[in-house]
């Protein structure tokens, strides 16, 4: 009786069935590495992002919101305080032309 030769054995002669398998094999082994690979990524990721959850980071970042806060608070003032300046100034020229305006005007009523 003669064996019976498996086409799904690999070992034997090669045919569609054992080519097949060969290569869903080896798209086994590569989704594997490719599974690991990301693994490894997301461990990396992990350790460069540990330390923006750690408590002494943490402290630190909420110390410096505190001071930029107030850095801000103390912009807005002064943009506030320039902005009234900066209108007083404006204003200044203006009545000072219009009072020149009444001199000259009295000077001509006068005819001085």
């Amino acid at each position: 009786m003669a064996s019976a030769v498996n086409p799904w054995n690999p070992a034997s002669a090669p045919n569609a069935a054992g080519l097949l398998l060969g290569h869903f094999h080896i798209t086994n082994i590569q989704a594997e590495i490719n599974e690991k690979n990301l693994e490894i990524e997301l461990l990396k990721l992990e350790k460069d992002t540990a330390d923006a959850v750690h408590a002494s980071f943490l402290d630190e970042v909420s110390y410096s919101a505190k001071y930029m806060a107030q850095l801000l608070k103390l912009a807005v003032t002064f943009i506030e305080r320039l902005e009234t300046h900066l209108e007083t100034i404006k204003n200044i020229p203006h009545s000072k032309s219009k009072e020149n305006e009444q001199s000259f005007s009295k000077d001509e009523y006068f005819g001085d």
